[in-house]
């Protein structure tokens, strides 16, 4: 597992928040579900990239996880879709530690079964909420587990054989599996100048 730090997370409360999140969105996120998944690009109105990432159903709440330093911009994007809908945005990018496992082997059995494409799954440890999500970051089966920093020493603790440090600026050591599978990254690769095609 690589521990990467911290990237951009929002939140989305709310009754209509699938609705607001695929306003803005290039996948169908109308029926994002508990469990579910999904890689999409965020756009603004001429339908430039603002973002791209990873929209997960959990329980009570969407998350939209992208790369560091997206938060300000993207949650004030969304903010202002946010006319009469029952929707709440929130950065919570502070909140979590990510971290990223390659393969489904590499998962800890001791946390259980691995995301599947296209899935999230919130594991129980020790009380506290870890969340998995497929992310093909590295790979058709890789995943992000993100960790809530006050429970991050103890996370790293439990599973300190497994780490490689890294970090989510310079991409230490999985930086080429990224770009051999064709992950792009928001500000290196594309921006707002590109369409998602």
């Amino acid at each position: 597992m690589y521990r990467l730090g911290q990237a951009t997370i929002l939140e989305i409360r709310g009754r209509d928040r699938s609705k607001v999140l695929n306003n803005v969105a290039t996948q169908d996120l109308r029926t994002l579900e508990v469990g579910q998944a999904f890689e999409t690009f965020i756009t603004e109105t001429k339908g430039r990239s603002l973002g791209h990432g990873i929209a997960v159903g959990l329980p009570d709440r969407h998350v939209f996880v992208t790369v560091p330093g997206q938060g300000e911009r993207l949650f004030a994007h969304l903010d202002r879709f946010i006319i009469m809908e029952d929707a709440v945005v929130k950065d919570i990018s502070g909140a979590y530690c990510v971290w990223l496992v390659c393969t489904t082997s590499d998962f800890p059995e001791s946390l259980g079964t691995a995301p599947g494409p296209k899935q999230s799954i919130v594991y129980s440890i020790e009380d506290e909420s870890v969340v998995g999500v497929w992310a093909p970051w590295v790979g058709e089966s890789s995943s992000l587990l993100l960790v809530p920093t006050s429970f991050e020493a103890r996370f790293e603790s439990k599973f300190s054989n497994f780490i490689v440090q890294s970090d989510l600026h310079e991409r230490t050591a999985w930086e080429a599996e990224r770009i051999a599978n064709f992950w792009p990254w928001y500000g290196q690769d594309f921006d707002d100048k590109n369409l998602p095609q």
